[in-house]
């Protein structure tokens, strides 16, 4: 498939007409031009003309006598006209996908060009019934998806199923059913998914607060939906941003970009007299419309009363609200003088392009279940999805104005409702900084809510109790984050190895694949002799570090910079309360629990030691504080002799260190001097220490003030992947303070993996050299590095190829990292 990408208003759709009025005896009179409205279609349909083009518009309001549909005057513009190679076909996003796709070979010689992305790629079917289960089960069937957490829908019986799309208004149950039904039967273009889970509950008859039962289920479009043309061409303006080129994608459609060489502009650059405003810092939704302020007006309100701040009552703007908004009576709302109300849905559109100022006051996001959904059956990260449809459809809007016209730059007013908009319109515009503001301090706004009602002070048990649950919730979502995290292609752990004491310099940073690989690490350092006990190159911080100073404290190595947790450190010195906790007494509790991990006696002796607990996967540092203090607790009472408690000091919980369970936590490695001989370490390997499980323990208390400071958020993924996700992404990338380009990250992963190959020449070693330097991107350098440094022959030269071929289609790095 082919797609043209390129800024809003740059000229695609008429550069495309002229492409094909050039062209038009390769196209043979058989192009169908696809545009999402009918207003797109008159405007397409005088440039063709202007073009000498012969264009036939085909929609419910071009009908001729012998057409009594659109499917009969589809079919006879298809079969019965003389073809004339000016011809071309205008029809609507709704019309193609309703009719043309399914006229089967009379179009195979037919190129498609689709001018905007279909909105029908992707969508979700939310049923709520207050009959039985069984009013779908005797028509629904699963199947095995190419994704384990979800079932594929198919009727039972097909004949069944189509007796059910009876007339609109005839049967109440058939009307709730249309529309999944539709795609279930037409099953060639479209597949409709289900998690695994919400069919579980919904077949046990589990009904939710209404006494309902929930159904909730996604579909997709499948790209054998253009099976019967020759060729399809998509028009967007940020088209690899769309929800049908990821999808597509996934599904292993290849695309080929196809520059449009007469563009008016490549970038906005009639934007230096621009102002970008924002109404709220927090993300606007929806149900947030109707939340009253504390000038007791509508939060949707107060945007439209701002929005004409710094206008004269002679300019005029666009006002962009949700469809429920623009077909009711506005009643409940009052709409700002001089503004002309659009659709969300305009692209391409020039017939307000002699204004200059917009408000987007419309929320387009996708349903937390629909952004899971794209997010789980097909890896897109949270920031993708909002570009896909939120994002993209302000774009859209905004570029309706002056913007379009490259010589207008006016002195123009965008409003967006919130910041995350902000900062995806100043990018695309390429404004600075200095002329984007906020609206905020006129809108009134109540207290951030938590879970649709206002923040409280918890003085009750019962409410605290509720608060504690719901804290411990958001930090075990926020650890399960990390069960897929990876640094790399393989390794998911890292350490950092600081110089200095009290000033902190990055020596080097270890990765590790293997949970038990950390422990190799810290056996294999216990042999480490030296007369200095704060050696350099040897404080241990297992985190994700990003060394940037941080704008909570200014710190570079604080609690603040650390990004996620890969390890458990304890360290034990001298009890002044005397109830000092052995060397034998604590390795023996941490056996006991069947975990995994290494002990070593610290450098100033004996009795003084650190415990190494490696963990499953990475988890945050709330997580962090949580289970060093449980098993603190635990080992007080239950090591040694029954009866014994162990203290660090007279008020601590246990015998470790309670200093170290912050964010900020280092740990020298093992260093002894070289003439002592009794130095001890333990090593015991059994189950790695899943720190999921053991969060859900009732024992783990979560602390009040901890409440506190995560009141406001959410176990949504979407939320979870902004805050926890992406910065140990960032951390990753800018690792303890060694800055690196993702070129210069590349050649590292490359070269090292260069120099293992070097070091064991053989057959699989070659394999994994090419599936690394595959995944890096460096597959050019492949062939080249391997007939200089092993055998410049035809025969290892085929060997190599082979491999090559093997891995043509592994995911690379820029597309697991969701690198540009």
């Amino acid at each position: 498939m082919l797609y043209s990408s390129a800024n809003c208003g740059s000229g695609k759709t008429r550069s495309m007409i002229q492409l094909i009025s050039i062209n038009k005896d390769f196209y043979n009179g058989k192009v169908i031009f696809v545009q999402p409205k009918k207003e797109n279609l008159l405007e397409s349909e005088s440039q063709f003309k202007e073009s000498g083009m012969t264009p036939y518009i085909i929609d419910e309001d071009h009908l001729t006598e012998e057409m009594t549909s659109v499917a009969k005057g589809l079919y006879s513009y298809i079969l019965k006209r003389k073809i004339k190679k000016s011809d071309v076909l205008l029809v609507t996003h709704q019309s193609f996908l309703k009719h043309m796709v399914n006229m089967g070979k009379i179009t195979n010689d037919y190129y498609v060009v689709f001018d905007e992305v279909p909105q029908e790629s992707f969508g979700e079917f939310t049923l709520s019934l207050s009959t039985n289960k069984d009013i779908l089960l005797k028509y629904i069937q699963t199947a095995p998806s190419k994704n384990p957490d979800f079932f594929v829908l198919k009727p039972i019986d097909r004949v069944q199923m189509n007796t059910c799309m009876t007339a609109e208004g005839e049967d109440e149950i058939n009307d709730k059913l249309r529309g999944l039904f539709e795609k279930l039967l037409d099953e060639k273009h479209y597949t409709v998914e289900i998690r695994k889970g919400v069919w579980e509950s919904f077949k046990k008859n589990k009904r939710n607060g209404r006494n309902n039962v929930s159904f909730i289920t996604h579909f997709y479009m499948l790209p054998e939906i253009f099976d019967d043309f020759l060729d399809v061409h998509f028009l967007s303006a940020k088209f690899e941003e769309s929800d049908i080129y990821h999808i597509f994608k996934e599904l292993g459609v290849q695309f080929v970009e196809k520059k449009i060489l007469k563009l008016q502009y490549k970038e906005h650059k009639n934007t230096t007299h621009t102002f970008i405003r924002y109404c709220m810092e927090r993300d606007f939704s929806k149900t947030m419309r109707s939340y009253k302020c504390l000038n007791q007006k509508t939060i949707i309100q107060n945007i439209l009363d701002i929005s004409r701040l710094n206008m004269s009552p002679d300019d005029k703007q666009l006002l962009v609200l949700n469809k429920d908004m623009i077909d009711g009576d506005f009643k409940e709302y009052k709409l700002p003088q001089n503004s002309e109300l659009i659709s969300s849905y305009v692209h391409g559109l020039n017939g307000y392009k002699h204004i200059h100022n917009i408000t987007f006051a419309a929320s387009l996001n996708y349903r937390n279940t629909q952004a899971d959904f794209l997010h789980d059956r097909f890896g897109l990260s949270y920031e993708d999805i909002d570009k896909s449809f939120l994002f993209s459809s302000t774009y859209q809007a905004i570029c309706r104005t002056s913007i379009r016209d490259k010589h207008d730059d006016s002195y123009r007013l965008i409003t967006v409702p919130d910041y995350r908009s902000a900062v995806y319109v100043q990018e695309v515009l390429g404004i600075p900084d200095d002329r984007v503001s906020s609206l905020e301090n006129f809108m009134f706004l109540p207290e951030q809510k938590q879970s649709g009602g206002q923040i409280k002070t918890h003085k009750q048990t019962k409410e605290l109790t509720e608060l504690k649950r719901k804290t411990k919730n958001i930090i075990i979502s926020e650890c399960k984050a990390f069960k897929d995290f990876y640094l790399d292609d393989e390794n998911r752990f890292r350490i950092n190895l600081l110089n200095g004491v009290s000033t902190y310099e990055v020596a080097k940073y270890i990765d590790f694949k293997e949970p038990e690989d950390i422990l190799d690490f810290f056996e294999n350092e216990s042999k480490f002799t030296s007369n200095d006990k704060h050696k350099e190159g040897r404080l241990a911080w297992c985190c994700l570090l990003l060394s940037d100073r941080n704008e909570v404290d200014g710190k570079k190595f604080g609690a603040h910079n650390n990004h996620g947790y890969t390890c458990l450190m304890f360290d034990k010195d001298s009890s002044e309360t005397g109830e000092d906790l052995s060397f034998l007494d604590c390795a023996s509790w941490f056996r006991k629990q069947g975990w995994s991990f290494f002990m070593y006696e610290t450098y100033s002796g004996k009795g003084n030691f650190r415990v190494v607990l490696p963990l499953k996967h990475a988890i945050t540092c709330e997580a962090h504080e949580l289970l060093t203090k449980w098993i603190n607790k635990r080992i007080s009472t239950e090591a040694g002799k029954k009866g014994s408690v162990f203290k660090w000091k007279e008020n601590s919980m246990g015998p470790f260190d309670d200093s170290k369970f912050n964010a900020a936590a280092k740990f020298y490695l093992p260093n002894h001097s070289p003439e002592r001989t009794d130095y001890q370490t333990y090593r015991y390997k059994g189950n790695i220490f899943d720190p999921c499980k053991e969060l859900k323990g009732k024992d783990i208390k979560v602390p009040e003030y901890m409440c506190q400071k995560m009141i406001g958020l959410t176990t949504h993924k979407k939320k979870i992947y902004e805050r926890i996700v992406n910065p140990a992404i960032n951390a990753v990338l800018n690792t303890s303070g060694i800055k690196q380009t993702h070129d210069e990250l590349r050649d590292k992963k490359c070269k090292e993996q260069q120099e293992k190959f070097l070091l064991n020449k053989s057959h699989d070693s070659l394999g994994e050299l090419v599936r690394k330097m595959t995944f890096w991107e460096r597959k050019a350098e492949i062939l080249p590095f391997v007939l200089m440094n092993y055998r410049n022959t035809e025969e290892m030269k085929n060997e190599c190829e082979g491999w090559v071929r093997k891995y043509a289609n592994m995911v690379t790095c820029s597309e697991k990292f969701k690198w540009k």
